[in-house]
C-alpha cells in the first residue's frame, strides 16, 4: 500500500521533471558561452555564494555546456528509470542518489531562475532518496509520506502568510500587476481585469486565505479535504496556463499523495 502512494508520486514528480528538462534543452543555446546564462556571467555571483569552493576545478566545470547537456540528459532519464524501479532496493537508491546529485549540480549551474517548485522537486528527490531509497525499514516510507505532507503544507501556509503581509496584495492590485507583466502575464487577462478593483479584490483574498488554511487539509474529513486539494490543483492549471509556471503544477501536486495518506492516518487515530 505504501508503495503505491510512492509510485503515485514518482509518475507525478516525472512528468515535471520530463517537462522542465526539454524545456531546458530547448533553449540550451543561451547557456552557451555568448549566451545570456553564460558561465562567465553567473560564475561572479557563483563565486560569492560558494566562498573558497569557486576555485575548485569542479565548479569551474560547471561552466561546460557538454556537462550541463549530460545533466539535463541524466534529469531527464532518471526519473522516468524510477518508474519502473521497486522502492527500498538497491537500483532504486543508485538512480534517486544519481537524480539528487544531477540536481543539485544543475541548481549550481542554473542558479537564475531557481524557485519553489524546484526546490519542492528538490525535497521530493531526497526523500526518495533516503526513505525509498537507501532505507530498508518500512517505517521510513511512513517518515517519508509524512514529510512530504507536512511540508506542502508548510510551503502554501508560508505563501498565505507572505500574501497576507503584503499591502498590495490585500488590497488585490498584485492580482492585475502580476498579469500584466510580460514574463508572468497575458494581455487579455490583464486588460479584462483592469478596473475590477473589486474583482482584484476577491481573487486575492480567496487565494490567501486558501492557503493560509491549507495544512487543515491533513485533519479535515476526506469530501472537505478533497475540496482543498481540487482547488490545489486548479489553482496550479490556472497558474500553468496564464503565467507559464508549469512546473509549479507538477511538483506541488506530486505531494498531494502523501497529503491524503496522512489525512487518513490522522483521522484514523482520532476516529479509533
Amino acid at each position: 500500500m505504501l508503495h503505491t502512494y510512492y509510485s503515485i508520486i514518482v509518475l507525478l514528480f516525472t512528468i515535471g521533471l520530463v517537462i522542465s528538462s526539454v524545456e531546458f534543452l530547448y533553449i540550451l543555446p543561451h547557456f552557451h558561452v555568448q549566451g545570456v546564462y553564460s558561465w562567465r556571467v553567473l560564475a561572479t555571483e557563483q563565486r560569492q555564494r560558494l566562498g573558497w569552493m569557486s576555485s575548485h576545478q569542479m565548479v569551474k566545470w560547471l561552466g561546460d555546456t557538454r556537462l550541463l547537456t549530460g545533466l539535463l540528459g541524466i534529469r531527464l532519464a532518471s526519473p522516468i528509470v524510477l518508474l519502473f524501479l521497486h522502492p527500498q532496493t538497491g537500483p532504486f537508491a543508485v538512480v534517486s542518489g544519481l537524480l539528487l546529485l544531477t540536481m543539485l549540480a544543475f541548481t549550481l549551474r542554473r542558479y537564475i531562475g531557481d524557485d519553489g517548485s524546484d526546490q519542492m522537486n528538490g525535497i521530493i528527490t531526497m526523500v526518495l532518496f533516503l526513505c525509498a531509497g537507501l532505507g530498508r525499514d518500512e517505517r521510513l516510507l511512513y517518515v517519508g509520506l509524512y514529510f512530504l505532507a507536512f511540508q506542502a503544507c508548510l510551503s502554501y501556509l508560508a505563501a498565505g502568510v507572505a500574501k497576507a503581509l503584503s499591502p498590495e496584495w490585500r488590497d488585490g492590485s498584485a492580482i492585475f500587476k502580476i498579469f500584466n507583466t510580460e514574463a508572468y502575464g497575458i494581455r487579455p487577462v490583464a486588460t479584462w481585469l483592469a478596473g475590477k478593483r473589486a474583482l482584484q479584490w476577491i481573487l486575492a483574498w480567496s487565494v490567501i486565505v486558501v492557503e493560509c488554511f491549507f495544512p487543515l487539509v491533513v485533519v479535515l474529513p476526506l469530501p472537505l479535504a478533497a475540496l482543498l486539494l481540487t482547488w490545489g490543483v486548479v489553482f496550479h492549471v490556472l497558474c500553468a496556463v496564464i503565467m507559464g509556471l508549469n512546473s509549479f503544477l507538477w511538483a506541488f501536486t506530486a505531494t498531494y499523495p502523501a497529503i491524503v495518506f496522512v489525512n487518513l492516518q490522522l483521522r484514523s487515530l482520532v476516529v479509533g
